[in-house]
């Protein structure tokens, strides 16, 4: 694998280590995947089952039927998460085992959160893959996928994420976000330019992060729903499909303010929702346009962000203008 920067410290795990767990199908439709994710989410995130309807629970049992590409990943996890989230219902949600649109017990839920340790999964040795990283100190992870076989003019997708957190006296807010485009060079052989350089110094720069929190459920669903994934964290996962001229890039978001301080990021169905779209790396992003906030974000000659508290570096889509990175010394 060609890797466009210096690896950091921490090592990128391998999906190989899973070889002995059956490979899922390829993505299926994204309507499908998006609908199971944000159940198994929902389920996951109330595993006691107290913030659950009797319809999330049906659905949670068809799923864990295993018909249907998607059913076929998910079944698994969905028979393990009814088991806990719907059998453990009991008298308490009794009445909305009989009326479906019935208002579930809202009791608070106990279960606890696992904490990511900020290591992507990805497969080692992948000839497409020439970035796959994330620093788990500042919550950012980039995603670099080349278009095709192609030694030279190969259009790329890239991919940042980050997972934030702002504070102040009374209140504790967090984002979590991601953008994939498609550009029309080759980052193989354009990575001296500046842009891309500048991706390395957003990656890498230092900016106060909490950990983030994830439903107990999913801490293993990398390995254990998506070890077929080219790219796996619990916000960002990018899956293979038929035509290798597409991928399907699952991204969960997040926005919400609270009052108080939170001791970490949760990921959870009250304030997150997962969408999968498939994007084809035959068309790059050309008609992008820079907001003004963007346009901070752009780096230097040196590579260096004129605002190094970007959420998002500048993705760089088109050849020009091409400026080759200059060492200081």
């Amino acid at each position: 694998m060609t890797h466009l920067f210096p690896r950091p410290s921490f090592p990128v795990l391998s999906i190989l280590a899973c070889a002995a767990l059956a490979s899922p199908a390829l993505a299926g439709s994204q309507e499908e995947m998006s609908q199971a994710m944000n159940l198994l989410l929902r389920a996951a995130d109330n595993n006691s089952g107290v913030g659950l309807t009797a319809s999330d629970c049906a659905s949670l049992h068809e799923l864990a039927s295993g018909v249907g590409s998607a059913q076929t990943r998910f079944s698994r996890q969905a028979a393990e998460l009814f088991a806990h989230a719907c059998a453990r219902k009991g008298d308490a949600n009794k009445a909305t085992e009989d009326d479906p649109n019935s208002e579930p017990n809202n009791a608070p839920v106990s279960d606890a959160d696992a904490l990511w340790d900020g290591e992507a999964l990805c497969p080692v040795g992948h000839e497409r893959i020439l970035e796959c990283e994330h620093n788990g100190k500042n919550g950012r992870g980039m995603f670099v996928y080349s278009g095709s076989d192609s030694p030279v003019n190969s259009p790329t997708l890239v991919c940042a994420q980050f997972e934030a957190t702002f504070r102040s006296l009374f209140e504790f807010g967090q984002e979590i976000d991601s953008r994939c485009v498609v550009t029309e060079f080759d980052w193989r052989y354009e990575a001296q330019r500046s842009d891309v350089y500048g991706m390395k110094t957003w990656l890498e720069s230092e900016v106060s992060r909490a950990p983030l929190g994830i439903p107990a459920a999913l801490k293993d669903q990398c390995q254990k729903v998506f070890s077929d994934a080219l790219y796996c964290t619990p916000t960002v996962i990018i899956l293979p499909e038929k035509d290798p001229s597409s991928l399907s890039i699952c991204q969960l978001k997040t926005f919400d303010h609270v009052f108080g301080f939170g001791p970490f990021l949760h990921i959870g169905s009250s304030n997150s929702s997962w969408t999968c779209k498939s994007k084809s790396l035959l068309i790059p992003n050309r008609d992008e346009r820079l907001s003004v906030e963007e346009l901070s974000c752009v780096p230097d000659d040196l590579g260096q962000l004129m605002n190094p508290y970007c959420r998002f570096p500048y993705m760089p889509v088109a050849r020009e203008p091409v400026r080759t990175f200059i060492p200081q010394d």
